[in-house]
């Protein structure tokens, strides 16, 4: 059931109408009720599979509670750690990792030492296995209380809004809520219906015009030359954005119609002015998520300099592989990584990239960094990186696509960066803050955009479900 289909604006309707009239006691099993049926709609055996995670965490961290020994208790952590990211590891990666390891027997001895397997990659699994891993280290850490109740802890980990890609919630903020659930308000409630329809603008309107060209382009590399190859890069920057704050947005705006609150996931990354700010701004839960469970632990800026930037380094490539199971995951994990330790070192000689200089190499970095995240395999990349050189080739259409297409991603692109710097101006939030005709306006703008240029009739699932 993905966000931008009918089916789930009927079932997010039902959801919130049945919230609204059960008894508040009871309002817990409805959503625990949706979010299976959610989750399940793909394929009820991810179910089971989540329902596993679940269990293993859930009696880690009751156990945890009767244990004061630190060591047993860490053990006890360390097991269910193990087994959570098992169980992400069988499915994400296993078949990674075989054909990387046939890949290095075939260069050595001409031979596969190991068969290859496909598993169907479980919709979402890498966010909720790390929303679960938060729950159990945060208890282990005693920063956070174990759960009694099994049927609010699994709708912590099961929680339809953000449950298939994030934002990934901390138990201080999602738990809590669970536990003492808010009571929606008529301002939040109006709050997340702006959230929804800005959402799906990004969503179906922009990001889903931009693949179109941006697909052209990267799944026939060498097909189209120079400009075209820069504008599929740029835009599939775009796209990326839209299509990922899209489903937060979504996400954000479907919890608060049932009065949760979930946290900030983009803050306008593409105003950022060194890569270390960009992460800042860029998926906040993620990176934040790798700081407090990952950099850290490794050491973070405790030691010398080498130490703080081989932890800095190893976070990122790690976070890569987190995005898929690839090595063009990887590289583009490695080439943030690499620069901000670079931007690190500048920064003890005092020297920092700022203003529009520090934008201007931020945006070229993170867009280079792109090509090797959008590409279909690794072996593709001197192709596009030639194709895009190749100047001389000045169309600006993809021959593949339509003439409007061609037109629209452009002024799509254009309209939506605009749009976003428009809204932080007070001479947009002023009026529509305190001009209801204005609000409307924007609202009734907004549903005839989405009604008439959105992309429907063809299966346009977000980005981020892959991983």
């Amino acid at each position: 059931m993905l966000f931008n289909s009918v089916e789930f604006v009927v079932f997010l309707a039902v959801v919130v109408a049945l919230y609204a009239i059960v008894p508040q006691t009871i309002r817990w099993i409805i959503l625990l009720i949706s979010s299976y049926y959610f989750y399940m709609s793909w394929k009820i055996e991810y179910g089971l599979l989540i329902l596993a995670s679940t269990a293993i965490n859930y009696v880690a961290a009751i156990v945890m509670t009767r244990v004061e020994q630190e060591r047993t208790r860490f053990v006890i952590c360390s097991a269910a750690v193990i087994l959570t990211l098992g169980i992400l590891f069988t499915f994400k990666y296993i078949g990674f990792a075989i054909d990387s390891i046939n890949g290095v027997t075939e260069s050595l001895l001409n031979a596969r030492w190991i068969d290859p397997i496909q598993l169907v990659l479980p919709v979402g699994i890498s966010f909720f296995t790390f929303q679960t891993l938060s729950y159990t280290i945060d208890v282990y850490r005693r920063t956070f209380t174990a759960v009694t109740h099994f049927g609010k802890f699994a709708l912590y980990i099961v929680f339809f809004p953000q449950l298939v890609a994030g934002p990934i919630e901390r138990p201080q903020n999602l738990m809590s809520q669970i536990l003492s659930p808010p009571t929606p308000t008529p301002a939040l409630f109006a709050s997340g219906l702006q959230l929804i329809l800005w959402g799906a603008i990004k969503k179906i309107v922009v990001a889903d015009h931009l693949a179109l060209y941006v697909n052209e382009v990267y799944n026939n590399p060498g097909a189209n030359q120079g400009i075209a190859v820069i504008l599929a890069t740029l835009f599939f920057a775009i796209q990326i954005y839209c299509d990922f704050s899209g489903y937060t947005d979504i996400a954000i705006g479907s919890a608060r119609l049932l009065g949760f609150r979930l946290m900030q996931n983009f803050d306008r990354p593409y105003l950022a002015t060194s890569i270390q700010d960009f992460w800042r701004r860029w998926h906040i839960s993620l990176s934040t998520w790798f700081r407090d469970y990952v950099y850290i632990p490794l050491g973070g800026n405790r030691g010398t300099v080498a130490i703080k930037n081989r932890n800095l380094l190893l976070t990122f490539v790690i976070s890569g592989l987190w995005h898929g199971a690839a090595w063009t995951f990887v590289v583009w994990g490695a080439i943030h990584g690499v620069f901000i330790v670079l931007e690190q070192l500048l920064n003890r000689t005092g020297i920092r990239f700022q203003g529009i200089a520090g934008w201007a190499y931020t945006f070229t970095v993170v867009n280079l960094a792109w090509v090797f995240f959008r590409c279909n395999q690794i072996q593709d990349i001197p192709t596009i990186f030639t194709s895009a050189m190749n100047l001389s080739a000045s169309a600006l259409f993809v021959p593949s696509i339509s003439k409007i297409d061609n037109l629209l991603c452009p002024l799509l692109a254009i309209g939506l960066l605009t749009a976003e710097r428009l809204s932080t101006t007070s001479c947009f939030r002023v009026p529509f803050q305190n001009s209801l005709a204005f609000r409307y306006a924007l609202y009734v703008t907004g549903i005839l955009l989405v009604t008439t240029l959105g992309v429907f009739g063809r299966p346009n699932e977000f980005i981020y479900f892959q991983f």
